[in-house]
């Protein structure tokens, strides 16, 4: 098992699995590590059916954010991304699928590749 961590949740990778659960630094960084696996449900759920390849599928979301299982994935390297996402214009067409939007940073630890597709595995709610 390893442990990675960013901002406001840590994610234990286990095997095939990628756990995301709140960071336990102070209450603040518990409530919204919560608030962003709450989102990501949210968006996972509501992306509709035929544009999911583009993002990590959430395979198990608990109860008040607590904890969100998604595959295991291998992150994009640093040329990767960059041959991918050549620049910003290309990003941006990228994430912008059929009226909807990717709500996802152009860094590497956002992105993976999953059955042969790049996706998004950080995604968020954009502010409503």
């Amino acid at each position: 098992m390893r442990i990675e961590s960013g901002c406001f949740r840590q994610v234990l990778l286990l095997g095939p699995w990628a756990i995301k659960v709140p960071q336990t630094y102070s209450w603040k960084t518990f409530l919204r590590g919560m608030i962003a696996n709450i989102d990501e449900r949210r968006v996972w759920h509501k992306w509709p059916k035929s544009l999911q390849h583009r993002l990590c599928p959430i395979i198990y979301a608990g109860a008040f954010g607590l904890v969100v299982i998604m595959p295991r994935l291998q992150l994009l390297f640093e040329g990767e991304l960059a041959y991918a996402f050549p620049t910003k214009s290309a990003f941006d067409k990228a994430i912008a699928v059929e009226n909807w939007w990717i709500p996802v940073e152009r860094k590497t630890d956002s992105w993976g590749w999953y059955k042969g597709f790049v996706v998004a595995i950080d995604y968020h709610e954009l502010g409503e």
